[in-house]
């Protein structure tokens, strides 16, 4: 479906590729799966010897952990290229009770070896690795609220999560079911397709920032010198010097500077100018960013702000967001003076 999705880019890929997950057919360990990956990503030119500056993953179940083995063993192999983004869909990144079950009923197979809640330490050291050095790269993660027939949860909600730094989606399907939509419209689908569209949009925002992938490979852009500091003093603080000085901070680290300086300008901020700003910052902080600055945007707000805030923000964010907003401003200790007022 994203193939053929015009929403998309045009220049936007689909690549899809594989892996034998048999617990019957195959005893490959995690490691050894990820070696694997290489050959057939190399084969596509997904790596630093391809055409591609983007490599946006989506993988299921094992293929996350497969694909994390394989960053953190060869970071080297993605230099110059940038992951912006893994969506993990059901994947046991802190083992699976059934795995635990089955490497009594099938002794000696590595890949139960590897998932086994009971004995992960593998994936401990890799989730260790992965909190250590995830760099700029987030992992957006769905789990699966359906049980297996026969079989209950394959993968709980919790390991589902473990290594998530980005979006979480609850997905009503089973562990196979969860990346079948039926359609355009399935929510698997636009939840996916809204994952990769919000990052893709944040990257382009942002084409020369000095962006690290996980597992500490080096930076593949340099951004320009950065800006001088912002002075702390209230009256030296605009939104121009604002907006210059975020230019050389990573794109992940822009929300709180936003957070801690929005406050200091005088007179606060407008709406255009709030969205403006945000426009630099990680899609995922923008909301908890007009969370903590609402009461430093100027009013009156009108409902041209609001559908600005509303396209600036995730879409399961945006009514946080708008509420925020329309607070009112005497929770603060003191008044904003409006523009044109003196205080």
């Amino acid at each position: 479906m994203l193939s053929t999705d015009k929403d998309l880019p045009g220049d936007f890929k689909v690549i899809s590729l594989s892996y034998n997950a048999s617990l019957l057919e195959s005893n490959l360990t995690l490691q050894e799966m990820g070696r694997s990956l290489k050959a057939d990503l190399r084969v596509n030119r997904l790596t630093n010897e391809g055409p591609y500056k983007e490599i946006y993953f989506i993988a299921h179940s094992m293929g996350n952990l497969a694909l994390r083995s394989l960053l953190a063993d060869e970071p080297e192999l993605f230099r110059g290229v940038r992951i912006p983004l893994i969506i993990s869909m059901g994947s046991p990144s802190t083992g699976s009770e059934l795995a635990a079950l089955g490497k009594w009923l099938i002794p000696g197979n590595s890949q139960l070896e590897n998932l086994s809640s009971s004995n992960n330490q593998y994936l401990a050291d890799l989730n260790k690795r992965w909190s250590e050095s995830q760099g700029d790269t987030r992992i957006s993660c769905g789990y699966e609220t359906v049980i297996t027939s026969g079989l209950g949860m394959i993968v709980t909600p919790e390991s589902a999560q473990a290594v998530c730094n980005g979006a979480r989606w609850p997905i009503a399907a089973n562990h196979s079911y969860m990346v079948k939509p039926r359609d355009r419209r399935d929510r698997i689908y636009t939840w996916t397709k809204d994952e990769l569209q919000s990052t893709i949009r944040a990257m382009d925002a942002r084409p020369d920032i000095q962006f690290v992938n996980a597992y500490g490979a080096a930076p593949v852009a340099i951004s320009p010198a950065p800006a001088p500091p912002v002075q702390r003093r209230t009256n030296d603080v605009t939104v121009e010097n604002l907006a210059e000085a975020a230019k050389g901070i990573s794109i992940y680290e822009v929300g709180g500077f936003l957070i801690d300086m929005i406050p200091k300008v005088e007179g606060g901020v407008s709406c255009a100018q709030l969205t403006t700003l945000l426009s630099q910052a990680s899609l995922y902080d923008r909301a908890n960013v007009i969370v903590r600055v609402a009461g430093y945007v100027q009013r009156p707000l009108d409902a041209d702000c609001m559908s600005r805030v509303r396209r600036s923000v995730v879409v399961y964010d945006a009514d946080k967001a708008i509420r925020a907003l329309l607070q009112p401003v005497a929770r603060n200790t003191a008044p904003l003076p409006q523009p044109g007022h003196t205080k």
